[in-house]
């Protein structure tokens, strides 16, 4: 099942220009494939080496004449576990050990296979992609945000309405089709994305309303080239009040089910889930969730969703408790709707009860999620396994794993189940090659079913000038030959461009 995650900013994409590339490196001081060094709208495709060569299918300098090179001897062909990276290698640690930091065909595991960039229609437009799902095909599917920004010749700026675009991929990173949705009242702010069974995706968004406040959409495209096969819409009861959007998942009869909050009164919010046919969008049942309050306010807000396999719905909130505390609350919902059966604070000790939503999937009974609170000169960031019962069975946060060396700054951003394992991405500072300098970098884990590290790789974009480019992960996903997906968003010399990048299983 595919779940969603709840974003505070989401910035979009568009298909104008994109490289795709071969992993290059996974390694943080080598330079690694794929780059912004092409203006708006051009199109390239390139294939990196390790250890920063670029120079792939050159023979300008190979032997004329003889086989041999001007020294007398050819040099030795390339071999894994010589200690040096050769041809194909992405390391070479010196030995033929699998289960080390570069296993025994000198990949590093867990590693980055392909990485592809979309550059925005200007360099002015705001690009990201928010989120990513798997396709039955192999491939991908990105939804974000696009604002698309152009300058005139007299320096007069024309902003456009943020409007959801969505790009499928093939297995080879490779865009099949792109498409646009608007929203003819204002902006689309998108928060949520899910593929079904025949490839048809389905995104719930946030939509501006014609009294100047916010309503949910959803849209479901047909897989073979995004038209648009339904929308349905909702807009609360209480006139001037924000209805938002914050999450979208499919049952396993292919339904979908859209989580929100509603204002139902003064200082009073409520979770909101509704379940819609998969045909038509209809609407089949809705229910609500609202803690308990304090005093005249009780301000629940919705966040990211997820299905398990058995078809109980998990919605991961933030329930009021009072003005300094609204920590996340899991709550269970059955399948036909109705209460939730399920209800689990996730409070943690201490002050600081600042939490914000990050990310929620389904797993075969229960569910991963990702929440994390602002400690002030820090944010604590964590990683949850809740059993069928909403039980935690384990978390991975700062104080149980170092995601990064040097005490680099990291967030986890991403989690995929596939079977007994858990894919997980995020972002990491790296500040310590150069000093007083900052750009990030990708990082994925693969992790057993009960929160062990199997493999982790880091991955740098090439580097374009003093510094690398800055690659901020968004969402994760597993593709149906088990490799890793992370999308997010790339920086590079003040230019962004989407980031897609497909990891290797192994």
């Amino acid at each position: 099942m595919f779940g969603c995650r709840s974003r505070d900013v989401l910035v979009g994409l568009a298909l104008v220009g994109f490289t795709t590339a071969a992993c290059g490196d996974d390694i943080p001081d080598v330079a690694a494939a794929g780059s912004t060094g092409l203006p708006p709208g051009q199109v390239d495709s390139t294939t990196g080496n390790a250890m920063g060569d670029d120079d792939d299918d050159d023979d300008d300098d190979a032997p004329t004449s003889g086989g041999s090179s001007e020294t007398g001897f050819d040099p030795p062909a390339p071999e894994c576990g010589n200690g040096f990276v050769e041809g194909d290698e992405q390391c070479d640690d010196g030995n033929r050990t699998d289960d080390d930091t570069c296993n025994n065909v000198c990949q590093v595991p867990c590693g980055l296979d392909i990485a592809t960039v979309v550059l925005p229609p200007t360099n002015e437009s705001v690009i990201d992609a928010s989120f990513v799902a798997a396709t039955p095909n192999g491939g991908s599917v990105v939804a974000g945000l696009l604002r698309e920004i152009t300058t005139d010749q007299r320096g007069n700026e024309q902003i456009e309405d943020d409007v959801v675009q969505v790009l499928s991929f093939d297995p080879a990173g490779r865009p099949l089709w792109t498409t646009t949705v608007e929203n003819p009242l204002g902006d689309l702010d998108v928060a949520g994305l899910a593929v079904d069974d025949a490839g048809d995706v389905v995104i719930g968004a946030t939509a501006d309303d014609p009294d100047g406040t916010q309503g949910v959409a959803v849209v479901k495209l047909a897989a073979a080239d995004g038209a648009e096969v339904w929308r349905h819409t909702f807009d609360g009861t209480s006139p001037g009040e924000d209805d938002p959007a914050t999450g979208v998942a499919l049952t396993p009869e292919q339904d979908v089910v859209v989580v929100g909050q509603t204002r139902v009164g003064d200082g009073d919010d409520d979770v909101w889930v509704r379940k819609l046919a998969a045909a038509d969008g209809t609407e089949i049942w809705t229910t609500t969730y609202s803690g308990a309050g304090n005093g005249s306010f009780s301000t629940d807000d919705g966040g990211p969703v997820a299905v398990d396999g058995e078809g109980n719905i998990w919605v991961l909130a933030l329930e009021y408790v009072d003005f300094d505390s609204q920590p996340p609350v899991l709550l269970r919902f059955a399948a036909d709707g109705g209460p939730a059966e399920v209800t689990a604070s996730q409070m943690l000790p201490g002050t600081a009860q600042d939490y914000f939503l990050i990310d929620l999937e389904g797993a075969e009974q229960g569910a991963f999620g990702i929440y994390g609170r602002d400690l002030g000169a820090l944010l604590e960031i964590r990683l949850v396994r809740w059993d069928g019962e909403g039980v935690e069975t384990w978390a991975i946060d700062n104080e149980s794993v170092a995601i990064a060396e040097n005490g680099s700054d990291w967030r986890i951003e991403g989690v995929a189940p596939q079977g007994d394992e858990v894919l997980v991405a995020g972002t990491v500072d790296n500040d310590v090659t150069i000093a007083d300098t900052v750009w990030q970098e990708v990082w994925v884990a693969r992790l057993t079913a009960d929160g062990t590290e199997r493999c982790r790789s880091q991955y740098r974009g090439d580097e374009m000038g003093l510094l690398p480019p800055s690659i901020v992960a968004a969402d994760a996903a597993v593709a149906t030959d088990g490799q890793g997906l992370v999308s997010g968003l790339q920086t590079a010399e003040g230019d962004t461009a989407l980031w897609l990048g497909r990891f290797r299983a192994q």
